[in-house]
C-alpha cells in the first residue's frame, strides 16, 4: 500500500516509490522539436546578453535544449530542427551474400566466429549485428542437440538431471 506525501508516493515501509515532480508541469510526451518562433526568441535572448540557462528558464525549456539550439545555430547558421528518428540501413547488408555462403559452407559456425571473420575482412561489427542479419534472413542458427534415444541410459539420465551421476563401484 502506498501513501501520497507531498510530491512523492511512499510505501508503508517508508521507501520512496515514485517522485512525481515531472507531472506537476505537464504529462510526459514524445519528443518533438521546439516551435520555430520559440527557437528565434531563445537565440535573440542569448544574443542580447542572457546566458543559455537563463534564456531556457525564461522560455520554460530545458537547459540542454537551449544549449544545443545555440550550438546548432553557431555550427550551421540554421535554427531548423534536425531529423528525429528514422531507420538506419543495416550495417551488414553489403556482406549478406558472403555470410549466407559462409553459413552454407560451414553450417555449425558460431555467430561470434562470423563476427571475427568479418573483422578480419575489415568490417568490425558486434555479434548482435550478425545475429540481426541472420534473423532477417530467417536463418536459425541453433546447434542441434543429440537425440536422447541415441544415448546410453546413464548419459540420458545425466543430461536430464543436469549433473554427473556417481560412479558405480564394484559390486
Amino acid at each position: 500500500m502506498f501513501v501520497f506525501v507531498g510530491l512523492v508516493w511512499v510505501s508503508l515501509s517508508g521507501l520512496v516509490v515514485l517522485q512525481n515532480g515531472c507531472w506537476l508541469r505537464r504529462p510526459a510526451s514524445l519528443t518533438k522539436p521546439l516551435a520555430p518562433d520559440l527557437r528565434r526568441r531563445i537565440v535573440a535572448a542569448v544574443e542580447a546578453g542572457a546566458s543559455c540557462r537563463s534564456a531556457a528558464a525564461r522560455f520554460d525549456v530545458s537547459e540542454s535544449a537551449a544549449i544545443k539550439l545555440l550550438r546548432r545555430d553557431r555550427a550551421t547558421g540554421s535554427l531548423a530542427p534536425g531529423k528525429i528518428g528514422g531507420h538506419r540501413r543495416p550495417l551488414l547488408e553489403g556482406e549478406r551474400d558472403w555470410l549466407m555462403a559462409r553459413i552454407a559452407e560451414q553450417s555449425d559456425i558460431t555467430i561470434r566466429a562470423l563476427a571475427d571473420e568479418l573483422a578480419a575482412r575489415g568490417i568490425v561489427v558486434s555479434h548482435v549485428s550478425v545475429w540481426n542479419l541472420l534473423r532477417r534472413e530467417n536463418q536459425t542458427h541453433k546447434k542441434k542437440r543429440v537425440r536422447v534415444e541415441k544415448l546410453s541410459a546413464d548419459e540420458a539420465k545425466r543430461r536430464l538431471l543436469g549433473r554427473a551421476l556417481p560412479e558405480k563401484g564394484p559390486q
